[in-house]
């Protein structure tokens, strides 16, 4: 999947890139990228059927992450509209659902240094939640390309930030700032970009 997106987008970005005539070359259009998107984030959100601790779908999700902040860093870019392309009140089950996963998977630590973690187990977790911090960050990244008063960015924001589970990931997430995890800020900071109850959410957890 994260090899297919990347031929797409660097073809797309190519052509377009191209002084001479490409009125045959392939363009990913705001239509494909949409779905394309969309399948992505099916995809993520069916991995949290695995049930808890660590286990292959999620490693299925790393790689599906990353192919989600590539399409949506491409998409954002070219300014295309894709997750309102489809049914409104679906697409926006299937993201909370993916970010409800992602979120998960970004509270566990991540160390600059190898040494840091106790062993291999804890490396590989690292890993993961770096990949699912990107796909948060590409779509929150995203979203906040829309004016804050969209409606799907209101009614995202404040699904995700009222549902249990990722209110306890972010308070998780709070907490890894005291063991020096060496890039929580980055994923706190997008989380209070994008909508004033992210905000909210962080200062209760204990950043002010």
């Amino acid at each position: 999947v994260l090899t297919l997106t990347e031929y797409l987008v660097e073809s797309t970005l190519e052509n377009m890139s191209n002084v001479h005539d490409n009125s045959h070359s392939y363009i990913l259009s705001e239509e494909d990228a949409g779905r394309i998107s969309a399948l992505i984030v099916g995809a993520i959100s069916s991995c949290s059927e695995s049930g808890a601790g660590m286990s292959p779908a999620h490693d299925r999700c790393a790689i599906l992450s990353y192919a989600l902040a590539r399409i949506l860093t491409f998409s954002k870019l070219q300014s295309y509209c894709i997750v309102l392309q489809h049914n409104p009140s679906t697409i926006l089950e299937i993201y909370t659902q993916a970010a409800t996963l992602l979120f998960d998977l970004a509270s566990w630590p991540v160390f600059s240094s190898q040494d840091r973690y106790t062993n291999l187990h804890e490396a590989k977790r690292g890993t993961i939640s770096i990949a699912a911090r990107s796909g948060l960050s590409s779509l929150f990244g995203y979203l906040n390309s829309f004016d804050r008063s969209d409606s799907f960015v209101q009614s995202f924001a404040s699904k995700i930030f009222s549902s249990a589970p990722i209110i306890i990931a972010v308070s998780q997430l709070v907490h890894l700032i005291s063991i020096e995890d060496s890039d929580v800020a980055y994923i706190l900071q997008q989380i209070a970009l994008l909508h004033h109850d992210g905000i909210q959410l962080i200062a209760k957890s204990g950043v002010t």
